[in-house]
């Protein structure tokens, strides 16, 4: 194979990923009547279809084109084994994806449930035609239900209201040029070079002239500050209605997690029971997310946790399985609980296949990852090693996290904390090394003044409850996030959050009262980071980042225990140091973040014009600089530079969303090691071109 085709075959393989979770989204649509998902399945389907047969994928562009054959079939009659063999097709071509096709899979099982699942539902699209009229009726009402909506009703006065303050504002300008007009006239009036007795003269009679500018100048701020808070008042309503609009109730997935439970325990010959109770209303967003979520646990408690009929009976348990759904809200976050009585995570075989060394909670936490698994043998239903990967996926992209715990042999207990909106959060304030982050409320157990911390053999703990029977927390400083972490005192501010199967303590510099705050989601940003889930603008001007629970753990934990290995005898080197040339403030401040946490010292510009000269000044050890800036541009700061004599070797990073073939192309004239684009960039890449740069 061609390098160009190697090139194009992993690109079809990284791109899977994003279709296999819009294809599960859109068949979930399809399920709950939405005639257009069909159409849009059916072509995303086709396109995947015809890519894999191009690029000589057979094993994939076959499957691809039974799944189509399903479909077609299922926008008119929906058999019950259609849905388990649609996402069970899904999971193997997941497997594949993550192997990049190394991963060898038994397909014939599979494509005898598709044959199934599409002759059911060819011979029984008559028979069922009026027997589910009413019922797809009833769903489709449900479904448009769920749909967030405008009421016209409220948007109505709300823009009139705009208009209103709109046409009212337009008036000041009229006014506000007058004044300017008197103000200059009167200026003109009084000429410094006229001699004193004159310039007294003229002082005395533009007095009144004076008096009647700043009249006109109050009633011009009045008028101004009564317009600002009426516009702010419009404002606000205008984003309550528009947030209102966005919310919808959960109730939906109901159905659907009945019908992934009953058909995985149908395929498997399991009798399983399903409760499901409570209710929410999130925002439109974090509901499509949590339906995946909640189908692959569903299937994955069916399958995993709940044991055979013939295993329960001797365990002393009743032959049918229980699955139980809790929905809880509070004012700013979803509890979605997930729990069964089954058999639970089995640990020792999980030790044995990851050979892992750590405690049991860490090691749970590992069924997040992809490909982990406890089967010894794949089926129809999973032991590929994907399904709970997908979990923690779908609820980080809307800022949730998830938890477990399992007991052997008496079950297992999956907890999902979701916001109720996406841009807005209640969040404990906190401060580290300067800068400002924030933690989701729903996330934070207690901020408290330490005790004396405990030093163990892998770390710090922080003792909680009674002296005779405290629990050991694990300790991290956070400002290890930017280099900078110091040993805990008695008297430090801790903060007691969750990660995905337990507790862990934050020592950090201060913290403040929780509050709301709006934050721009991170993957919306041009800049990414492994621990940032979005930024926030401060009043003053500044920023708040919001902290992912889980990834700051785990980032945490890989720099006590990476710490620990290095040997104490080492020699010190010098922190490299980084200047940031970048005009975009939040890019800038999330940029600095980021280069801390890699234990750098960093320094910012503004324009290219304050990073030549502070360049000169500081001498740095590497430059990262954006293209398009004020004043002096990137490649032009590159180029000054390079006729330097001190500065021509120091490599310089360009980050950009100018990606075209022309900047490239002058960039790599002018020596750039490295060339980033915003919209692709991630902070693993930049750590791996640093790290080349600086060889470290």
């Amino acid at each position: 194979m061609a390098v160009q085709d190697r090139d194009l075959v992993r690109a079809f393989w990284d791109a899977a990923s994003d279709r296999i979770s819009e294809a599960t989204d859109l068949w979930i649509a399809l399920e709950q009547g939405d005639a257009g998902a069909s159409r849009s399945l059916k072509r995303l389907l086709h396109t995947m279809k015809g890519e894999a047969h191009m690029l000589g994928l057979a094993d994939c562009g076959h499957l691809l084109q039974s799944m189509e054959g399903v479909v077609e079939r299922a926008s008119k009659a929906m058999s019950e084994g259609a849905g388990d063999a649609i996402l069970t097709a899904l999971d193997a071509i997941s497997a594949m994806a993550a192997s990049e096709g190394a991963l060898e899979i038994d397909l014939d099982e599979i494509f005898a449930r598709l044959a199934a699942a599409s002759a059911a539902a060819a011979t029984s699209t008559e028979t069922h035609a009026d027997a589910t009229h009413t019922e797809v009726e009833a769903r489709a009402e449900h479904v448009e239900h769920a749909r967030p909506s405008l009421d016209p009703a409220r948007l109505a006065p709300l823009v009139h209201e705009a208009r209103r303050l709109h046409r009212e504002h337009s008036l000041l300008h009229p006014a506000l040029r007058e004044v300017r007009r008197m103000l200059r006239a009167l200026l003109s009036e009084i000429d410094p070079q006229l001699p004193p007795e004159a310039l007294a003269e003229r002082i005395v009679k533009t007095l009144g002239y004076g008096a009647e500018i700043e009249r006109r100048m109050g009633d011009l701020a009045a008028q101004w500050s009564t317009h600002e808070f009426a516009l702010e008042m419009a404002l606000e309503q205008l984003e309550d209605t528009v947030r209102s609009a966005a919310m919808v109730s959960v109730a939906a997935l109901k159905s659907q997690v009945h019908r992934a439970a009953r058909s995985t325990a149908h395929a498997l010959g399991k009798r399983v029971e399903l409760l499901v109770s409570g209710d929410a209303y999130v925002d439109a967003s974090v509901e499509r997310s949590l339906g995946p979520a909640l189908l692959h646990l569903v299937r994955n408690a069916v399958d995993h946790g709940i044991e055979s009929e013939l295993a329960r009976t001797a365990a002393g348990k009743s032959p049918v399985g229980r699955i139980e759904i809790t929905i809880h809200q509070t004012d700013s976050s979803v509890q979605v609980i997930v729990e069964d009585d089954g058999g639970g995570v089995d640990l020792e075989r999980m030790r044995t296949r990851l050979r892992h060394e750590g405690d049991d909670s860490e090691l749970l936490q590992r069924i997040f990852e992809q490909g982990v698994t406890t089967r010894d043998e794949v089926t129809d239903i999973s032991g590929r090693g994907v399904g709970l990967d997908v979990v923690a996926r779908e609820v980080a992209a809307v800022g949730g996290s998830v938890r477990v715990e399992s007991e052997r042999g008496r079950g297992t207990r999956f907890e999902i904390v979701l916001p109720t909106m996406l841009r807005a959060d209640i969040v404990v304030p906190i401060e580290c090394r300067g800068t400002r982050l924030a933690i989701p409320v729903r996330e934070v157990l207690a901020v408290e003044r330490m005790g004396e911390p405990v030093r163990a053999s892998d770390g710090w703990r922080l003792a909680r409850g009674p002296a005779n029977a405290a629990d050991l927390v694990p300790l991290f400083d956070l400002g290890a996030l930017f280099g900078a972490a110091e040993p805990p005192r008695a008297g430090d501010v801790a903060v007691i959050t969750h990660h995905r199967t337990g507790v862990f303590a934050l020592r950090v510099d201060g913290y403040d009262n929780p509050r709301p705050m709006a934050f721009e989601r991170i993957d919306e940003l041009a800049v990414r980071s492994d621990v940032v889930r979005g930024v926030a603008p401060a009043p003053d001007g500044g920023v708040y980042f919001l902290l992912d629970a889980d990834a700051t753990h785990a980032t945490l934990r890989g720099r006590v225990a990476t710490s620990a290995a290095r040997p104490s005898t080492s020699p010190r080197r010098a922190v490299p140091h980084v200047l940031v040339v970048e005009d975009a403030p939040v890019a800038r401040e999330l940029l600095l973040g980021i280069l801390r946490s890699f234990g750098l010292k960093v320094s910012d510009a503004s324009d290219g014009k304050q990073g030549l000269l502070l360049a000169r000044t500081e001498r740095p050890d590497l430059i990262l600089t954006d293209v398009e800036m004020p004043f002096l541009g990137g490649l032009e700061m590159i180029a000054e530079l390079r006729g330097d004599p001190a500065l021509r070797e120091v490599p310089v990073i360009v980050l950009t969303t100018r990606s075209e073939p022309a900047v490239r192309d002058r960039a790599r004239a002018l020596g750039v090691r490295g060339f980033l684009s915003k919209q692709r960039f991630v902070e693993t890449e930049l750590r791996q071109v640093i790290d080349e740069c600086l060889a470290r």
